[in-house]
């Protein structure tokens, strides 16, 4: 098939869907290799749908990593590019997300917003714009602890220590305490 359509892009939708076992590191590594050997024969770029291992509330507040994929490390170690999608919106007529890149051997792009809309005729509408992703919570606590340490030259500390020194910032003592 490949030979006859001569494709510049293939999706294999989903992976699970060609394979056995997602966490067989000696498979996963020869599905890999024989996809980049697929893409540079045909002259074609290949991209595979997976998914990310379901993350608990806490842990949703922080952006999707190549480290959230299920199964063997050695897809995403071998990928030469890992984007994560993250729905952030949905309601009965809107989708809106996020797809960022998580892993590149390339230079990043920033960050996309989407919203996929249900049209009334029946059609569906898909929109993008640049994204700047904000800080996260988690994200501006951890960055205030590592400042602070950094300033402060500081080997050993304790938590009341922290929240005490980071009290006339922005970052909130509650947002220290979960995430540290």
């Amino acid at each position: 098939m490949l030979k006859e359509y001569k494709p510049k892009f293939v999706v294999i939708d989903t992976l699970i869907s060609f394979i056995h076992d997602e966490q067989d590191a000696e498979l996963i590594n020869a599905v890999m290799k024989n996809l980049r050997t697929i893409a540079n024969d045909h002259d074609c770029c290949i991209l595979v749908i997976h998914h990310a291992r379901k993350r608990e509330g806490k842990e949703r507040r922080t952006r999707l990593d190549q480290s959230d994929l299920i199964g063997s490390s050695i897809m995403a170690r071998v990928a030469g590019l890992v984007m994560a999608i993250d729905k952030i919106d949905t309601n009965d007529e809107t989708v809106q997300g996020i797809i960022r890149v998580a892993k590149s051997w390339l230079k990043n792009f920033i960050p996309l917003k989407f919203t996929l809309e249900d049209k009334s005729d029946g059609g569906i509408s898909l929109t993008f714009e640049e994204h700047e992703d904000a800080e996260t919570k988690p994200m501006k606590a951890q960055t205030a602890i590592c400042d602070y340490l950094k300033v402060q030259k500081i080997q050993e500390f304790t938590r009341q220590s922290i929240v005490k020194g980071l009290a006339p910032s922005v970052i909130k003592e509650s947002a220290i305490i979960q995430e540290w």
